[in-house]
């Protein structure tokens, strides 16, 4: 009975002692491009002929001569940034909000294999 608690003390002493690790961003200016942009009012922003779907639509190209790492994080977003008060836009409710609104943040998380130079990637908001 006493290892069993020694154990379980040594087990929660780890727990407590142990720290997150965070990776880098892997990612410098110039390492990826915006290729195309569609906009959700642009009427031909559509895959079914004669209805608008209302979403915007981008691409990147990775031009890293090594790609993008699996599990590289990357956000993309069409809010606008504030300087003067250092923080970001929503016209939805302006003028100095986040998280609310019509605009989006996009979280993506490049897939297991990574992504080499020259591919695109394609997006749907």
């Amino acid at each position: 009975m006493k290892k069993c608690f020694q154990l379980l003390g040594l087990l929660l002493a780890l727990l407590f002692l142990s720290s997150k690790s965070f990776s880098q961003n892997n990612l410098a200016a110039g390492d990826l491009a915006i290729a195309s942009y569609q906009s959700d009012f642009d009427p031909s922003n559509t895959f079914t002929v004669g209805i608008v779907e209302k979403e915007d639509r981008f691409s990147i190209v990775v031009l890293k001569p090594s790609g993008i790492a699996a599990g590289t994080v990357i956000y993309f977003t069409d809010r606008g940034w504030n300087a003067v008060s250092n923080n970001w836009l929503d016209e939805a409710y302006p003028p100095n909000t986040f998280g609310l609104g019509s605009e989006a943040v996009i979280k993506w998380v490049v897939p297991a294999g990574g992504i080499a130079q020259g591919t695109e990637v394609f997006f749907i908001n």
